[in-house]
């Protein structure tokens, strides 16, 4: 029999969760207008989208200097295991690996990780957009024209 994480409902289902978007978009062709809570879901993805690029845009030490936003650091004086991940990533986003190391080592993990996500949801509003798209054109094909 196999590992229970093999077997082939859970194994499609975690695979499912694994594709999805972080920021699930409204589905165009089934409703005629998307509400407003369907388009704040847009601008959240597509900042998601954009954050990336603006922390490459930005200088490499653009967060090395300043307070630590850390409370365990600020309040215990205790490093966790998320400290100097921000810059650690920063730097990893601009080809200073060692110095991204040096920060912390998870960035090695956390980074795959977030490209992954990022990709997803990319995909996610290229598809939102085109079917947006493919929904408007139908929708004016299909309505008679308005006469003045």
């Amino acid at each position: 029999m196999g590992s229970w994480c093999f077997q082939e409902p859970y194994f499609f289902v975690f695979m499912k969760k694994l594709i999805m978007p972080l920021i699930p978009l409204p589905r165009p062709e089934e409703r005629k207008k998307i509400d407003i809570q369907g388009w704040i879901k847009v601008g959240v993805a597509v900042s998601l989208v954009l954050f990336p690029l603006l922390l490459r845009l930005l200088p490499a030490d653009f967060f090395d200097d300043g307070p630590t936003l850390c409370p365990s650091k600020r309040f215990l004086d205790l490093e966790c295991p998320g400290c100097g991940l921000t810059r650690g990533t920063q730097h990893f986003l601009h080809g200073e690996w060692e110095v991204a190391l040096d920060y912390n080592p998870l960035v090695v993990v956390v980074v795959p990780i977030l490209a992954v996500v990022w990709v997803v949801q990319l995909v996610a509003l290229i598809r939102f957009f085109r079917a947006y798209r493919a929904a408007r054109q139908k929708e004016s094909r299909d309505s008679p024209p308005v006469l003045k």
